[in-house]
């Protein structure tokens, strides 16, 4: 069902190009969001006994694998959607996580039930401290699991089965790098990194390469250690980086020297349909907040650590 909405979904990318001009494909994509956030809640409530559609006595990855996610009060009732497509996966993770900040939710019990009732299917709700924002969805789960590979997912997006296959099929190949399935390429324009908004996505599979940045939405998978201890710093991403976790992570990932790899995933990623929702990276994008939060983490790193994360695409 959910890759069914997917694939014609993502399938209005390769619109005929007149069509596009009459804006055809926006057409399109609206009326495929709208059905889909109708219909697959409710496949997903009525298929959700299923036995197989829990990480409760299912074959899981043979190795450590957990899967972190965040959310803010303007989602969280309809982060549930996003947790049933994880129990949902071809392959099963050892532990699902949903990190949520006691500023925003002081009280377990008082979480949408339809939520809380997951927890029966392996679903694991971690409350804490303080409020890191979107860092919260690898801070935690790096900081308290470092035995685990962790992949990050976002808690807007109706993910298809095969999420998980896909990136931990790549793992295996490249084990030392940091495997997605959403990248862009970062741009660069005389020796210098250009504005955000001048980076494309990477539509197919590239491999063991730095010249790429992760992107959160199609799931992150991050092996053992691939990233500098300076990542826990809440100081420094708090005032530099807090609202671009993605740029944080790839900068972390570069002073660690560990390349990345992307899947051949093509998925435009339906989004769950929150009402009064908040689009961090969207934001970020259209104010230039994105290049800001770049570039004043690179200076910090230069003048602290001596080495330009960049240097070796430049």
């Amino acid at each position: 069902m959910i890759a069914f909405f997917d694939k014609i979904y993502t399938a209005t990318q390769r619109i005929n190009i007149y069509l596009k001009k009459m804006r055809f494909d926006s057409f399109f994509r609206i009326i495929i969001r709208s059905t889909a956030n109708k219909i697959i809640p409710l496949y997903l409530i009525l298929t959700a006994k299923r036995k197989n559609y829990s990480l409760i006595n299912n074959r899981k990855t043979e190795n450590k694998l957990l899967v972190s996610l965040t959310t803010f009060p303007n989602r969280i009732s309809k982060i549930w959607v996003v947790i049933e497509c994880v129990l949902r996966q071809n392959i099963k993770p050892e532990k699902i996580i949903l990190w949520l900040s006691k500023e925003q939710f002081p009280e377990i019990e008082e979480l949408p039930r339809r939520l809380l009732d997951l927890r029966e299917r392996g679903l694991e709700i971690k409350i804490r401290d303080g409020n890191l924002r979107s860092h919260k969805k690898y801070y935690y789960a790096m900081l308290e699991y470092p035995e685990y590979t962790v992949v990050t997912l976002d808690d807007d997006v109706l993910y298809t089965p095969s999420v998980l296959k896909k990136l931990i099929k790549l793992h295996q190949e490249y084990p030392n790098n940091i495997c997605c399935n959403h990248a862009s390429v970062i741009n660069i324009n005389n020796n210098s990194i250009s504005n955000y908004l001048e980076w494309e996505n990477v539509k197919q599979r590239v491999v063991n390469t730095d010249k790429i940045m992760p992107i959160g939405v199609g799931g992150v998978l991050y092996p053992k250690k691939c990233l500098h201890s300076l990542v826990f710093n809440q100081d420094v991403f708090k005032k530099y980086c807090f609202l671009a976790d993605d740029i944080w992570l790839n900068m972390m990932s570069r002073l660690a020297e560990t390349n990345v790899s992307k899947t051949d995933d093509e998925s435009l990623y339906l989004p769950v349909i929150n009402r009064n929702d908040i689009n961090l990276s969207t934001e970020n994008v259209i104010k230039g907040m994105n290049d800001l939060q770049l570039r004043e983490t690179r200076e910090y790193i230069m003048d602290n650590y001596g080495m330009d994360p960049y240097k070796s695409i430049l």
